[in-house]
């Protein structure tokens, strides 16, 4: 009796440090998104942090929407913009496993009549945003070039010069993604919306299996309103609306917990046997021998990934819109997940300092 009571009385007090501990590192992680929000202006915020594959932390801060003051909870959906890219890889390195396709092929090797210019360009090239394709986008948003559909763009983006030299150097570009859609579809014999809802499936994410892509105006009401900043001071509601071109580039929406399931879906080799992670994150060598990517954190482009590359904690990432970031960081097994209706809210800026609380 009294050896049970000292080994009781020994325990109660580490688990309950521990469990205290557990609660100020919480707490403090609160603190910093509450800050970093309102230092940023970001309305509405929601975050997962996964340690090992298992949810260890989730966070809902700020609201949905100005207009209705509805808060941001568990079951929020957020539009997740050119994150969409990272499921894009993901269907590509499949084929990779099926021996449909190697990154090295060149796009001559799948698809037939492409301009002569592009032919020679590779798929790693289209992934990475290295190949030079002229732009399917306006530059208005996501507006299509030409008559504004998809065909339309399609055909008129075909007439353009090539930008540069393939692999010479980056240049974002959702051209090529439009190019990666099409060769999908030929190997899947599906529509792609329909090879990403067997995605959407295998991880549980039946979030984005019902709202993804087809953004009528009941969906466009159901998801977290977008927000942009463009003076540094007044929100301005946007909705922003994907046409089918460019669906294997931006279309999706989801929430943290679905993309929790994701990455460990892909970790857990549900999509592809996991030795070929190194093939969807291997980043994209220019001709001088580097990786190019959106700057010095995000220095390289893989499958649809981007590759921060460093001495202290390297990480892959997806992010999309400046409003979205996932961070895994493979030497700790851990993936930060931070959702946000803030187009430029950059939380790929500030996921390093969640991390350093895990």
């Amino acid at each position: 009796m009294l050896k049970k009571l000292k080994i009781t009385s020994f325990i109660f007090p580490i688990a309950l440090s521990t469990l205290l501990a557990t609660q100020v590192q919480a707490n403090e992680v609160d603190q910093l998104i509450k800050n970093t929000m309102q230092e940023r202006k970001i309305p509405g915020l929601q975050l997962a942090v996964v340690k090992h594959n298992k949810i260890i932390k989730q966070g809902y801060y700020g609201v949905e929407s100005i207009a209705t003051n509805k808060p941001v909870t568990k079951d929020s959906i957020f539009t997740i913009n050119s994150m969409t890219k990272a499921f894009t890889g993901v269907a590509a390195i499949k084929l990779v496993e099926q021996g449909k396709l190697q990154l090295s092929d060149t796009l001559d090797m799948h698809l037939e009549n492409l301009p002569n210019a592009w032919q020679k360009m590779t798929v790693q090239q289209v992934f990475s945003h290295t190949s030079g394709l002229p732009r399917v986008l306006s530059g208005k948003g996501v507006e299509l070039i030409g008559d504004g559909t998809s065909e339309g763009a399609w055909q008129a983006v075909q007439k353009l010069p090539v930008k540069f030299e393939a692999n010479s150097r980056f240049q974002y570009n959702q051209t090529g993604y439009a190019i990666l859609g099409k060769i999908i579809e030929k190997h899947y014999q599906q529509p792609f919306v329909k090879v990403l809802e067997q995605q959407f499936v295998k991880a549980n994410m039946p979030l984005a299996k019902h709202y993804s892509f087809t953004f009528d105006q009941q969906k466009l009401d159901t998801l977290a309103q977008q927000y942009l900043l463009p003076d540094g001071n007044n929100l301005q509601e946007v909705e922003v609306v994907f046409e089918p071109l460019i669906y294997p580039a931006a279309g999706m929406a989801t929430n943290v917990s679905e993309l929790a399931n994701f990455i460990a879906a892909l970790k857990q080799g549900e999509f592809f046997a996991p030795e070929l992670l190194k093939d969807l994150w291997a980043p994209a060598i220019l001709n001088n021998g580097k990786t190019e990517g959106f700057n010095s954190r995000e220095n390289g482009y893989a499958a649809g990934w981007q590759v921060i590359d460093r001495k202290v904690n390297p990480a892959i990432s997806a992010s999309g819109g400046d409003a979205n970031t996932i961070i895994i960081y493979p030497e700790k097994e851990l993936t930060i997940i931070v959702l946000t209706n803030l187009i430029g809210g950059l939380p790929i800026e500030f996921v390093d300092d969640i991390a350093q609380y895990y």
